[in-house]
C-alpha cells in the first residue's frame, strides 16, 4: 500500500482527491497547508504527494522547498501539483523545485490515478 500526502486548503479539494483515490490501494494523509503537509512529511514515511500552490501559511512553492531542502531520506519523493495555476512561468518555477506533474483543477480522476502509478512506480523502481 503506498502511502500519499495530500495538502490543500480546500476541504473539498482534499476530498475530491482521496474520494478519486479510494479503491486504489493507497493511504491518503491530508493536510490544509504547507507547514501541515511539511509537518506531516516529516514525521513520518510517504511514497508520493499531491499539493496545491495557492494556501496559507506556507505556500506550495515553499513548501516543496522546504521539503527538497530537509534531511528527510524521502525529500526525493514525487510531487503532483494540483492548482488553478498554470501559466508556463509558473509550470517553470515548480519544475525547477523538483515538481514530476502538474495537474489544473479540478483533476480528473483516471488521469490522477495514472499519475499516481507512474511516478510511485518510477521512484520504487
Amino acid at each position: 500500500m503506498s502511502k500519499i500526502l495530500v495538502v490543500d486548503d480546500s476541504m473539498v479539494i482534499r476530498k475530491m482527491i482521496n474520494r478519486s483515490l479510494e479503491g486504489s490501494n493507497h493511504e491518503v494523509v491530508e493536510a490544509e497547508n504547507g507547514q501541515e503537509g511539511l509537518d506531516h512529511f516529516m514525521n513520518d514515511h510517504f511514497d508520493l504527494v499531491i499539493t496545491d500552490i495557492n494556501m496559507p501559511i506556507l505556500n506550495g512553492f515553499e513548501f516543496i522547498e522546504k521539503l527538497r531542502k530537509s534531511d528527510h531520506e524521502k525529500k526525493d519523493l514525487p510531487i503532483i501539483v494540483v492548482s488553478t495555476e498554470f501559466s508556463d512561468d509558473v509550470k517553470a518555477q515548480g519544475k525547477s523545485l523538483g515538481v514530476n506533474a502538474w495537474m489544473v483543477k479540478p483533476t480528473d480522476d483516471k488521469l490522477l490515478n495514472e499519475a499516481v502509478t507512474v511516478l510511485i512506480a518510477r521512484s520504487q523502481a
